[in-house]
């Protein structure tokens, strides 16, 4: 039996913007290696690592990956006399190194850097679960997946902006302007709290010392956020349109570090903080949430429809179809109809079109209306659209064939016709 670890580690060096990674070190269980309970854990090798990879996980490994993405990372260990306490405690619960009875021991770990962490986490967990035992996560591994799945569906959503950061330290970086992004959740939405809460004590042991957990977990975060954004370089007309301006280096990546200086740079980052603050105040609880209802073809030369609609939050059993909604809001004023504003509606349904293109047909009109879809499209809509627009926050309604139940009573009602 093997067991999976991943440790998040930052880069060592004295720059203002520091990046990280995430390691993948795999340990053989106790039953597997016969190590004694209290031991020090047992790690595979490279060259077992690299074999392990390949043959057991399917994973291949280019030359380059054999050679630059195998390091040997110094992870550190609460140990009490000779016993290694490796048991997957939060951090509000582990025993802290300052106790006269723990200490950080060091081991020397050869790890497996994860350059693809959103999808090679998803990846690993379908290892997990389909191996039937021989394979299991740890603890350590577990939380920095949740960690990366949670900035995916932010992402998903939309939900960052930029920021500037200027350094306040002994260093004399004084004036310095610094630019990056920075998540925004939805109201009502733990994150990052709730992770701190399950978040393992091993996973702030390493390099001879222990981290503090917020920073750990926001530094892995700010990280992930930069290079996601700065992967997906925004179009050419775009680029032209922000030369020159705080937004040109957002669209840089953690490599290139350069900050921007001057008495004028640092009294727009002033503003720009400001309306930063503003930004994250002003997502209170939600008014309205937008619907998107999969309407089933009539006849086989029928198309299907998917019908957008608006539910408010002081009256959730009112259902207002969005061309209603927008008719009613014209009618009213600027400032919205039933208290909602265009502006909140317009960012709504322009992170569901990001999640589902096809709804842009809908928004390319004086009024928006729902889409038609042939049905090799609203199946793709079913099995992979539907539930990321749920998980993102918004409603779908779906043939009720289509939901566990409606599946279960259908099955039901073939083997009673079989029978």
């Amino acid at each position: 039996m093997f067991v999976l670890h991943c440790s998040w580690i930052p880069e060592s060096c004295d720059g203002f913007i520091q990046a990280g990674d995430f390691w993948l070190w795999i340990e053989s269980s106790v039953e597997a290696s016969g190590v004694a309970p209290g031991a020090a854990p047992d790690c595979l090798q490279k060259p077992e690592a690299i074999l392990f990879l390949e043959e057991h996980l399917g994973i291949p490994l280019s030359p380059y990956e054999r050679r630059f993405h195998f390091k040997s990372q110094k992870l550190g260990f609460l140990r009490a006399g000779k016993d290694f306490l490796t048991a997957p405690d939060p951090c509000s619960e582990m025993p802290q190194p300052t106790e006269t009875a723990c200490e950080i021991a060091s081991l020397d770990v050869m790890a497996y850097r994860l350059a693809r962490p959103f999808s090679q986490f998803l990846d690993l967990k379908r290892q997990v679960m389909t191996s039937g035992g021989p394979l299991q996560s740890a603890a350590d591994f577990d939380f920095w997946a949740l960690l990366v799945e949670r900035v995916h569906l932010l992402l998903l959503s939309d939900r960052y902006i930029p920021v500037p950061r200027m350094p306040n330290d002994p260093l004399g970086r004084e004036g310095e302007v610094h630019v990056g992004w920075s998540l925004v959740p939805e109201p009502g939405d733990p994150f990052p709290d709730d992770l701190l809460n399950v978040m393992p004590g091993r996973c702030c042991f390493f390099d001879e010392r222990a981290f503090e957990p917020r920073s750990l977990l926001l530094h892995c975060t700010e990280v992930l956020l930069q290079r996601a954004v700065t992967h997906c370089l925004p179009p050419a007309a775009m680029v032209r349109k922000l030369r020159g301006t705080f937004f040109e280096k957002t669209f840089q990546g953690l490599g290139d570090p350069q900050p921007l200086q001057g008495a004028a740079v640092a009294e727009s980052a002033g503003y720009w903080e400001a309306w930063r603050q503003e930004v994250a105040a002003a997502h209170e609880e939600r008014d309205f949430t937008l619907s998107f209802q999969l309407v089933e073809a009539e006849a086989e030369d029928q198309p299907w429809r998917i019908e957008m609609g608006v539910l408010l939050a002081k009256d959730p059993s009112r259902h207002i179809p969005i061309d209603q909604f927008w008719s009613e809001w014209a009618a009213f004023s600027p400032s919205g109809s039933e208290g909602v504003s265009l502006g909140r509606l317009l960012e709504s349904l322009g992170q569901a079109a990001r999640i589902f293109p096809p709804l842009l047909e809908g928004l390319d009109a004086a009024v928006p209306k729902g889409i038609r879809l042939d049905l090799d499209a609203a199946f793709d809509f079913l099995e992979r659209d539907a539930w990321v627009l749920e998980e993102t926050g918004f409603k779908v309604l779906v043939p009720s064939w289509w939901t566990p139940q409606g599946r279960r009573k259908t099955r039901i009602r073939i083997r009673a016709g079989t029978a």
